[in-house]
């Protein structure tokens, strides 16, 4: 798998970073040991040795191209724009390409669109790995399935359709995190009426939700995920 420089940092990065939200209450809330093995198999041991933001907002990268004592920026980037503020997919690539040129660090997150691009799981991350500013991609993993399948991609090889469907998790469901603002947005774009508003959070019915996704979009916190 290809390593790179991350930014000035001197810090030898893979090209595939192991995202470990998905592995935590707020998500698939799996237990420590399942979590455990999983980590155990992706990471290799390391130091902190610098200083970093993520953040979902153009114009937030477009600053902290600017400031010397951070080192490393944690941009949302995925090929539809899903959850970027102040901007489109566009302009999100060039505040990415004034970081680069900064001497920054930068991973890449959601390049799956919290899940909305898993059908088109090797184009979506493609599309990531070709931004040339990009170091390395988190990319949100709960089995060891899901982790040989990345791995395959990020050292491109050939992958069947057969072997995508075989070892992305099926069954998805959606998820609202504990973060959702009760704003209703969700709520109204429902076409199913599988949304509701309970002690000003978002409640999903999964008995008549049927994942259109529409929903996941409009969230202006993006605290709608399909796992």
């Amino acid at each position: 798998m290809k390593k790179y420089t991350l930014g000035k940092t001197g810090i030898k990065v893979s090209e595939l970073c192991f995202g470990a939200l998905t592995l935590g209450p707020i998500q698939a809330d799996i237990s420590v040991e399942k979590g455990a093995k999983v980590i155990r198999a992706a990471l290799e041991k390391g130091i902190i040795r610098a200083i970093g933001i993520s953040t979902h907002v153009v114009g937030i990268v477009e600053k902290v191209a600017e400031i010397e004592e951070i080192d490393i920026i944690f941009p949302i980037i995925n090929k539809i724009g899903l959850g970027i503020i102040g901007g489109s997919t566009s302009d999100m690539i060039k505040a990415i390409s004034k970081a680069g040129k900064a001497g920054k660090g930068l991973y890449a997150m959601k390049a799956l669109g919290g899940g909305r691009l898993i059908g088109e799981l090797e184009s979506s991350i493609n599309f990531v790995r070709n931004i040339a500013d990009i170091n390395s991609i988190a990319v949100g993993m709960i089995s060891e399935n899901e982790l040989e399948l990345n791995i395959k991609i990020f050292n491109n090889e050939e992958i069947s359709q057969e072997i995508i469907n075989k070892r992305i998790k099926p069954n998805k469901k959606l998820f609202i995190s504990s973060f959702c603002i009760g704003c209703g947005t969700c709520v109204k774009t429902c076409p199913n009426e599988a949304l509701s508003l309970i002690d000003g959070k978002a409640v999903v019915n999964h008995d008549l939700c049927i994942l259109y996704g529409y929903c996941n979009p409009v969230c202006p916190v993006f605290a709608i995920r399909i796992l």
